[in-house]
């Protein structure tokens, strides 16, 4: 396998194999966590067009981005503003180009946002350009990256990885995603309306479902997002158990926030947010030709 991506990667460097037999490859990506503002999100080393970038996962995104202050900064002028607002609340806002994006043997032309405004929880990891920890975010939701039918998303400590077209995963279990995004109906009477969501540092839960976890009112601490003051939150100051199938999961404080009080925008019609907390335990994979999501246990 390894002998045949690299004969296919030097005959592509040659003009001789069109990119799209690359993407039918397995290509397994090293993710590297990234620090700020008391909270870790997770990259992947690319390349935009010539120049090497650092780009968050994001899987409850479609729209890929760059900070245009750190990178393509004279491009698309002129050109439509196009906005995108995040479970979160994060938004960016800015023209959409054509650009080269590079993952490892992938490349693909994908449409790519050159953000001129950037706030929120989820996007504030790039606005301090002085520490460049990150160029911009790379969108994971399903069929964000044409050709490849499968990826697959692992944070654990010991191998966190990104997967196109993985040839081997885990599923202890199988959900179909609702439309494009990764939303499922976790539990019954009634479901939880869930966003497996990398792109965010936390584990949010809807007010109103937070004892559906065992979560209780003396379990909850006040806690203030410098990003956005018009929401209310608390910490959850214990640790949270749950389990799916026959994955037993436990996020610790302070991975877990309850939204108390929070504009539309914050969470649409959801209940739960799996996030960051939740791929450090879990392998998430996910089909963009049978529109489901297998979760299996982490290694």
């Amino acid at each position: 396998m390894q002998t045949r991506r690299a004969l296919i990667q030097a005959l592509m460097g040659l003009g001789l194999v069109p990119s799209v037999l690359a993407q039918s490859e397995e290509v397994i990506l090293p993710v590297k966590p990234i620090q700020d503002r008391d909270y870790t999100l997770y990259a992947v080393e690319t390349t935009i067009g010539s120049a090497p970038a650092k780009l968050i996962l994001d899987t409850g995104s479609f729209q890929s981005w760059v900070d245009s202050r750190q990178l393509l900064s004279a491009a698309g002028a002129g050109l439509a503003l196009k906005r995108v607002v995040y479970a979160d609340g994060g938004e960016v806002r800015g023209p959409v180009i054509q650009q080269n994006v590079g993952l490892g043997l992938w490349q693909q032309v994908l449409p790519l946002l050159v953000a001129k405004t950037i706030q929120g929880p989820t996007v504030s990891v790039v606005q301090t350009i002085q520490r460049q920890l990150a160029q911009g975010l790379l969108g994971l939701g399903p069929g964000a990256i044409p050709g490849v039918r499968r990826v697959s998303l692992s944070l654990s400590s010991k191998r966190p990885v990104l997967v196109l077209n993985p040839s081997f995963y885990n599923a202890s279990l199988t959900l179909p995603y609702i439309g494009q995004q990764l939303r499922v109906n976790l539990g019954q009477n009634p479901p939880l309306a869930t966003l497996i969501d990398s792109g965010s540092a936390f584990v949010l839960v809807r007010g109103s479902s937070a004892s559906r976890l065992g979560i209780t009112p003396n379990d909850l601490a006040p806690v203030q997002l410098s990003v956005r003051k018009d929401v209310k939150l608390a910490l959850v100051t214990k640790s949270v158990k749950a389990q799916l199938s026959n994955l037993y999961l436990r996020f610790d404080p302070p991975q877990v926030l309850v939204v108390q009080e929070a504009p539309p925008d914050l969470l649409g019609g959801l209940d739960l947010v799996l996030g960051v907390p939740f791929f450090e335990q879990a392998v998430v994979t996910w089909d963009t030709q049978n529109p489901q999501v297998s979760i299996g246990e982490g290694p």
